[in-house]
């Protein structure tokens, strides 16, 4: 091999491992398990550096402990030096979970890598107890022979059976880090010390051929000339590494285990030193125990040691030493801007004081600290003594956001009523300070009234008049409908006061936009092109629409952009336009490609799924939103109801017993919910299937009761498209109605606009069947009939063609379809 070394290799690897990591360029995606000490990280980063054949870049992300949703960012980060447009869209979806893992999937299928390239995950282990098990058989989808994943772990329950049906996951296991006496003869000969075959066969059975073990010995003999018996991997390290180091170097060593990864300018601070000490920089330099990661610009111990000296700090310090531990562990973090590090050793170190001063940002805390940031965040106001919350209160309204954010009620409403208490002590607070903190507080009490204009009109108004201009505690960067792609839905809460509604929203909206930065431009108008529409006027809200996709995309508000699309698509469809309709949907996708709001992607499968069921097809309705636990833990819950109305119109649309029941099974609890949110739109959308599906079973007074409570709510605003939207399946039950004086006019021009939809619905499938299956407007016309069960003589009669005609066009049909029989024409919903 040495003929492909670049330069003299600095440690021994055994042929056999360098045959296997060889492999693992043939392959997409390798995976390597092995327990700590294997020497597993140390091969892979010899073999990247010196056997590796040609001109190879290669990126490493290590994971450090932190949430699984930290690390995933910094791999996306990590994967822009390889593809920034594909790692963008990968960031935006979150952490890769069952329900988004075929987003994951379709994404990673488009990275673009044209140099050979190697993508290292380190410490896998770490974060897979948070990580769906296929996402590594995810990551072989990138199809690009230039690309090769490596992910290094600890042994879990992943193992090398599992990937048997797995061909492009390659799986190296721990026997192959396992050093024979051949071995441990080659590699004490590289490091200058030679023996026999019969001693290292000696040293074999002593250390079973473990490297991180043979690496101590071999260190061992060099010093004494001898070897000796050891009680296990810490009386080894305690031998050969622990008791030959002077003091201060077991007291820096010691003090920097409590560190993830650590810096120079860290080390200084620990030191409290200005420079970095001489002894210092040879005790980190010179230790193969400690390796510099260049993806963290920082140096990482090996985890044998690093759990050694933890041990020794939690058996041999005092309280007080372990607290001057952290905090100057702390303040170090401080020095490189690690504020959220920082945050976790003040509270261990109980310095409450540098703590509240801390720079946080809610969001960025939970992706750092993950599902147990509620947690952190309580448990650090709860042990804050008063007088320091009274001198920081800043951090409060932080914590608070990002706990209403996260839908943690009871520790936001705790965290309000401690603020409040702050504020009604006169004495606690400069008088400006006050009055400042005072505005921020009514601006965040605002969003608890996500579902009441009229409040959090007055609230955002009287926010601005104390505040003067945008909030600086408060930083509104989530998707401004909570993840819903409508205004109208969030905001639509009380029957025959839509106008007054809109009203409100266009003349508040823009303090709000002031508070906030530009968040939420756009929504105003967006409401109003929903409520046009709503009512029939497509004319009017189609111009809407393009002015909410102006504004919004001034601001970047991504989320309103794609309520403006949705609502063209909307239109589109209606009028039958099947160019407009893909236009639309083309701007839904461009729109989540480049947005920049967290996992925006649910945003857009949303859309994608309401415009299906609104054509009667089920094709683009996502995995998750068919499954009520897996919309629950997707979206925030002021979103959830929407996603509940394109469950039940999937389920309508998909028909049979089963589909039937488990609209009746889910309709109870939805309704339930839009109950508490004070939400009309999903309630409507369900009184109306609730109406449809009564009206099938032949329950016609249960059905007329079911479409009147949907009617009492809907006619005071004269909002019809939600009925019409149902085209020629709401006709008959609106015939039924229409014989009802009350509801005589809005039943006939319910039944106008059902008619236009339907033929809008029908032009644009016609067209895109067309276009899918490439079938001419005949051979669609027979087929559809055919579809629903009409015999060939009367397909002929009804289109006035030969018998002859009809069988010859059916034939070209299947031959097109790839099908045998009459049946299967159903499943292509033509």
């Amino acid at each position: 091999m040495a003929s492909r070394r670049k330069r003299c290799k600095s440690l021994y690897i055994p042929q056999r491992i360098i045959i296997e990591l060889d492999k693992s360029m043939e392959s997409p995606v390798t995976l390597i398990e092995a327990p700590s000490g294997f020497g597993k990280t140390m091969a892979v980063r010899e073999y990247l550096d010196y056997f590796i054949k040609g001109e190879v870049k290669n990126f490493w992300y290590t994971c450090l402990g932190e949430s699984a949703q930290a690390a995933w960012n910094g791999i996306c980060l990590m994967m822009k030096n390889i593809d920034s447009h594909t790692a963008h869209k990968l960031s935006l979806l979150g952490l890769p979970n069952d329900d988004n893992l075929a987003h994951v999937m379709i994404n990673i299928q488009d990275i673009s890598c044209k140099q050979e390239t190697v993508f290292v995950i380190d410490d896998y282990h770490l974060i897979q107890k948070d990580m769906p098990i296929k996402f590594l058989e995810a990551l072989t989808h990138h199809n690009n022979l230039s690309l090769h994943f490596i992910i290094i772990s600890h042994p879990t329950s992943v193992t090398e059976e599992m990937f048997v049906d797995v061909p492009l996951i390659r799986y190296i296991g721990s026997r192959i880090f396992l050093f024979d006496k051949n071995d441990v003869q080659q590699l004490f000969l590289h490091n200058g010390v030679s023996m026999t075959l019969e001693k290292s066969g000696e040293i074999h059975s002593i250390t079973e051929g473990w490297i991180a073990a043979l690496n101590m010995y071999c260190t061992e003999y060099k010093v004494e000339g001898k070897f000796s018996i050891c009680g296990g991997i810490n009386d080894l390290i305690e031998r050969t590494i622990w008791n030959r180091m002077t003091s201060r170097e077991q007291s820096l060593l010691q003090s920097l285990s409590i560190f993830e990864s650590f810096s120079v300018g860290q080390i200084c601070v620990i030191l409290e030193k200005d420079k970095f000490p001489d002894y210092a920089r040879k005790l980190i330099k010179y230790n193969n125990m400690v390796r510099y990661e260049e993806n963290l610009r920082g140096y990482v111990m090996q985890s044998l040691l690093k759990e050694y000296l933890l041990h020794r700090v939690e058996c041999n310090c005092s309280a007080e030493e372990k607290s001057m531990l952290y905090e100057r562990a702390g303040l170090a973090c401080v020095v490189e801007k690690q504020y959220y590090q920082a945050a976790g050793f003040f509270y261990k170190a109980e310095n409450y004081e540098q703590l509240m001063k801390l720079p946080l940002k809610g969001k960025d805390l939970t992706n750092y600290m993950g599902k147990d940031s509620d947690m952190f965040m309580m448990n650090v106001i709860e042990s804050t003594p008063s007088k320091i919350l009274y001198k920081y209160p800043q951090l409060l309204f932080v914590f608070a956001f990002e706990l209403f954010l996260l839908g943690k009620i009871e520790y936001f409403s705790r965290m309000c009523s401690i603020i409040s208490d702050i504020l009604n002590l006169e004495y606690a607070l400069e008088p400006d300070i006050r009055m400042m903190l005072k505005g921020e507080f009514i601006l965040l009490m605002s969003f608890t009234k996500f579902n009441d204009i009229y409040e959090m009109s007055i609230m955002h108004r009287e926010a601005y008049k104390i505040l003067g201009g945008p909030s600086k505690l408060i930083v509104a960067n989530h998707a401004w409908t909570f993840g819903a792609p409508s205004v109208l839905y969030m905001f639509w809460g009380r029957s025959g006061q839509l106008s007054e509604e809109m009203k409100i929203m266009n003349e508040c909206i823009p303090y709000y936009n002031k508070l906030a930065g530009g968040h939420g431009s756009g929504a105003g108008e967006a409401m109003s092109a929903e409520a046009l529409f709503m009512q029939g006027d497509d004319i009017s809200s189609e111009s809407l629409c393009y002015k909410t996709i102006y504004m919004a995309n001034i601001h970047r508000q991504d989320s309103i952009v794609l309520c403006a699309y949705l609502q063209l698509a909307r239109i589109a469809i209606f009028r039958g336009d099947t160019k407009a309709y893909l236009q639309a949907m083309e701007e839904i996708q461009n729109t989540i490609n480049v947005a920049t709001e967290h996992r925006i992607q649910y945003v857009g499968d949303l859309c994608l799924g309401f415009l299906s069921v609104l054509r009667g097809k089920t094709d683009d309705v996502k995995l998750w939103i068919t499954d009520f636990r897996s919309i629950s833990s997707s979206l925030y819950e002021v979103a959830t109801s929407f996603a509940h109305v394109i469950h039940l119109k999937y389920l309508w649309v998909e028909g049979g017993v089963n589909k039937r029941s488990e609209i009746w099974g889910f309709a109870e609890a939805y309704l339930s919910l839009a109950e508490k949110l004070n939400f009309l739109f999903p309630k409507l959308y369900i009184f109306i299937i609730l109406g449809l599906l009564n009206h099938e079973l032949g329950m016609f007074g249960e059905a007329q009761k079911y479409i009147k409570r949907a009617l009492d709510i809907a006619m005071p605003d004269k909002v019809y498209m939600p009925f019409a939207e149902m085209g020629k399946e709401i006709v008959p039950l609106m015939e039924r109605v229409s014989l009802i004086n009350e509801y005589q006019e809005s039943a006939r021009k319910i039944l106008e606009l059902a008619k236009k939809q339907e033929f809008g619905v029908s032009c644009i499938n016609q067209q895109l069947n067309r276009d899918k299956y490439n079938l001419t407007p005949r051979e669609q016309e027979i087929s559809s009939l055919a579809a629903e069960g009409m015999s060939n003589a009367d397909i002929a009669e009804k289109l006035f063609i030969s018998v002859y005609t009809v069988k010859n066009t059916l034939k070209k049909v299947f031959v097109k379809l790839n099908i045998k029989k009459r049946d299967e024409l159903k499943q292509f919903r033509l």
